[in-house]
């Protein structure tokens, strides 16, 4: 789910990654001698997900393993990884920032 939405794919452009793109079948723990999901499933495991809305807590759980590492995911159509900003240095403080 993840994945598909990371690439902003249909349930059959999800289906076509898994299928040609090995590193992603790596990431989702997948391989090309078992049995992959068809678009169908696809379809039916993201219903599933946005019926229990488990996607808000999925997205929750991403964000707090991420967070140890300075990243978060925005929530919306298509989410992406952002660096959280350094905080701006106090007027007088001896540090500068470039004004461009």
């Amino acid at each position: 789910h993840c994945v598909q939405l990371f690439y902003n794919l249909s349930d059959p452009g999800m289906e076509d990654m898994l299928y040609e793109v090995e590193p992603v079948r790596r990431f989702v723990g997948l391989r090309l001698s078992a049995a992959l999901p068809d678009e169908t499933t696809i379809l039916h495991f993201r219903h599933m997900l946005e019926k229990h809305r488990l996607g808000e807590r999925l997205l929750a759980e991403i964000n707090t393993h991420l967070a140890g590492r300075g990243l978060r995911l925005r929530q919306g159509t298509r989410p992406s990884l952002r660096r959280r900003r350094p905080p701006r240095t106090a007027p007088g403080s001896g540090t500068q920032r470039c004004g461009r």
